[in-house]
């Protein structure tokens, strides 16, 4: 572990982190590896910041509270609270009009919107801005990811549970397989051969899925092994035997 210390990339050394786990079955799966924010490129990274923000913009509070549940992994942590981000970048370099540095609040989710307006609107960022971010709507992601190494993950990891919004879907491992728990899935009504391919593959222990009535003859023969307990939705949940 001394080694990742020189790992200068949060996102890269969560990751890595989370791969080289002791026990296989807590190891991520290849499909989630290649779709990690570890190696988007400087356009996704920008597209996935504006998504988040603009369902966070349109009044998706369920969204932003888990955007907003842990600051202090985030934004870090001073004197037992979680830093102010409007401290750490150069705000005024970004923002020249006073009564609108004063709009964003110290959260996580107006960090984002931040981001998300200055590169909705980049032409207005003041020269000084433009030059402190290379003078690209790429640079101005960097120099945010550079204060905030965590800010993309760990953004990405607490959006999964509503990627069924249709701007963030493509973002994730899949549209159809919901992990909410270590042995617990979620099938979405009318997966594919895909998701049952990797259900049978999964080298996690599954223990409890649920599943749409009208897919469950899909499942007869790609039953994970260890399942105990299929809820059907809309009947009454009951035991493998």
């Amino acid at each position: 572990m001394a080694t990742l210390d020189k790992v200068k990339d949060g996102s890269a050394k969560k990751l890595i982190e989370e791969m080289i786990k002791l026990k296989p079955q807590e190891r991520p799966s290849s499909k989630y590896v290649a779709k990690h924010p570890t190696f988007w490129d400087d356009e996704k990274r920008s597209r996935f910041i504006q998504a988040i923000s603009d369902l966070i913009t349109a009044k998706d509070e369920k969204l932003k509270a888990a955007v907003n549940v842990d600051p202090t992994r985030v934004l870090g942590e001073e004197q037992g609270k979680p830093k102010d981000w409007r401290k750490i970048i150069n705000l005024s370099s970004l923002e020249k009009d006073p009564k609108r540095q004063r709009s964003y609040k110290e959260t996580t989710s107006e960090l984002l919107r931040l981001v998300r307006n200055k590169l909705h609107h980049f032409d207005e960022v003041p020269e000084e801005g433009r030059r402190m971010v290379g003078d690209t709507r790429s640079g101005l992601v960097d120099y945010i990811i550079d204060k905030f190494p965590l800010l993309l993950v760990l953004v990405w990891e607490a959006a999964k549970n509503h990627r069924e919004k249709r701007s963030i879907c493509l973002f994730y491992t899949g549209n159809d397989i919901v992990k909410v728990g270590l042995s617990t899935i979620i099938l979405r009504d009318g997966f594919g051969l895909s998701e049952l391919t990797e259900l049978r593959s999964s080298r996690e222990t599954l223990e409890r899925l649920s599943v749409a009535a009208t897919d469950l003859s899909q499942l007869e023969k790609h039953l994970p092994k260890g399942l105990r307990r299929i809820n059907v939705r809309g009947e009454v949940p009951k035991k493998i035997t």
